[in-house]
């Protein structure tokens, strides 16, 4: 966890350009596209009857998906030159999807309850 904390952390003075430059509505695209995974993925898995431990986990994979998967559609698919704006979402929600995911998972450990 703290390994990740600390790329992520890294990742900001780096990019404190493109932070500055991008638009406030990326930033709230980036964050909710991992909270509405999340809460998508809680919902599925609950309607299926899911055991706890599969809630969880359908949650948890559900709101993660996998920023470099998208990061290299666009690289493959896209003209360089419009990388940078269509990568600005993908590379903040790789970098908030670490803070709310570690925010859900501790709200799995305060809530959680042994099945029988």
């Amino acid at each position: 966890m703290a390994f990740i904390v600390v790329i992520a952390l890294s990742w900001i003075p780096r990019n404190l350009s493109f932070l500055r430059e991008t638009a406030p509505t990326n930033f709230i695209a980036s964050i909710l596209l991992g909270v509405f995974g999340f809460a998508f993925g809680s919902m599925l898995a609950r309607a299926a009857r899911l055991s706890q431990p599969m809630v969880r986990s359908v949650t948890l994979e559900t709101g993660i998906q996998n920023a470099p998967l998208a990061i290299a559609v666009v690289v493959l698919n896209f003209a360089a030159e419009d990388h940078q704006a269509i990568l600005a979402v993908i590379a903040l929600y790789a970098l908030f999807i670490v803070f709310t995911s570690a925010l859900v998972t501790l709200g799995f450990r305060l809530t959680h309850v042994q099945e029988p």
